[in-house]
């Protein structure tokens, strides 16, 4: 008898608990929450991504990118791999800026304030015969180059575009002191991002991962 009753008890408690739980069910439901502002969503989300070595959106991550510095969604136009370093991030389209040094004005291309790669809009398109300059921080805004190091020659490097995979195995990785020269020296440095007759892809980024008083390039020719 005394197990019946006990049996029963735990029956009208975990009927009870089964009404509770429906109950708050549809209070939660009855209540409008505000809705959450993309901009504001969107930077959060992009910077637990950078703590993870990933990158995420509310927006669909193949076609735009959140720039922190921009304040907006950037379309993507291709998206880079290098296996080597298990790296996948979106390239977007970034423009060169004139900035004061001292008492020179140079000529400085935007780097992405995210997880992302920015492709030099005044170097060649991928595939096209020129050189490629795809540029990325390597310890700040989702460290998309912080592994450039790595690489070696012979790595590949695949540029998905819309027409297909692009190919290329790395050449050179280059390490160029950058806090120690003259601006007229540093300028020469810019040398490796310039015009060539071949097709040819250049990835540059600060190095090392502490100081940044170098600039590393990775040059690759098609496969």
């Amino acid at each position: 008898m005394k197990f019946l009753l006990r049996t029963i008890g735990r029956l009208y408690t975990l009927a009870g608990l089964i009404l509770a739980c429906f109950a708050i069910v549809v209070l939660l439901s009855s209540i409008n929450f505000p809705k959450i502002p993309a901009d504001f969503l969107d930077p959060l989300l992009t910077k637990l991504a950078a703590i993870a070595g990933n990158s995420f959106s509310t927006m669909d991550p193949d076609e735009h990118v959140y720039d922190y510095t921009l304040g907006a969604n950037v379309p993507r136009v291709y998206i880079l791999r290098i296996p080597k370093i298990n790296l996948e991030a979106p390239v977007v389209r970034v423009e060169e800026r004139e900035i004061q040094i001292e008492s020179n004005v140079v000529t400085q291309i935007y780097v992405p304030h995210s997880f992302a790669v920015g492709w030099n809009e005044n170097s060649a398109p991928v595939g096209n015969y020129g050189n490629t300059v795809f540029v990325g921080h390597n310890n700040i805004y989702g460290e998309v180059f912080k592994d450039l190091w790595n690489l070696q020659s012979g790595d590949e490097i695949v540029v998905q575009t819309g027409s297909g995979d692009r190919s290329y195995l790395v050449s050179r990785v280059i390490t160029l002191d950058e806090s120690s020269l003259p601006i007229h020296e540093r300028s020469e440095n810019a040398s490796w991002i310039r015009w060539t007759p071949h097709e040819q892809l250049t990835l540059v980024t600060c190095f090392p991962y502490s100081s940044n008083t170098h600039r590393l390039i990775v040059v690759a020719y098609p496969s």
